[in-house]
């Protein structure tokens, strides 16, 4: 779990990956961790979901599986805690939001990203569009990160894998 890691010389919080950036961010809706959901420990802040075609008020949503699935919004950091259960109410940042991420390696500024949902670490991470036409484009990288772990802003903008090119 990503924890507010302050010292007293610090005048801002720590960005944290899932945090929504700017302040209009007016796509993010709750929606419910679909019940059979088998991303165990998986389910963190950053993590791409899936709706599932189910009747009910509200939204369901399921895990990405890989780089070939589409994600149709990221799930937002919460202050209670960054991981989740299935059956669990979460936020999910839709089209048109801007997420902060974990990048797992350099990305140019106004790149394609996509996302790696089991990227071997606490939080999934994005990366350069690799394959067009098979991988999914998760949105643009705003900031141009150097390096595994450093933190970029993505502007949320799935895209189908034949789309990815455009």
């Amino acid at each position: 779990m990503a924890e507010n890691v302050q010292n007293l010389n610090q005048f801002a919080q720590t960005v944290l990956v899932g945090q929504p950036d700017w302040s209009v961010n007016q796509n993010i809706v709750p929606v419910q961790i679909y019940a059979s959901s088998s991303g165990g420990a998986s389910l963190v802040a950053g993590q791409g979901f899936k709706f599932v075609d189910q009747t009910g008020d509200m939204p369901v949503v399921d895990i990405v599986s890989g780089v070939t699935d589409k994600a149709d919004g990221i799930a937002i950091h919460r202050m209670k805690g960054d991981t989740f259960v299935a059956g669990q109410i979460i936020e999910l940042a839709l089209a048109g939001s801007t997420i902060w991420m974990q990048a797992s390696a350099a990305i140019a500024r106004g790149a394609s990203v996509q996302l790696n949902p089991t990227s071997g670490g606490t939080f999934p991470t994005v990366a350069t569009l690799a394959s067009l036409g098979t991988n999914v484009s998760i949105g643009k990288s705003i900031d141009k990160p150097t390096g595994a772990g450093a933190m970029t802003r993505v502007y949320v903008n799935p895209q189908d894998a034949n789309l990815s090119a455009y």
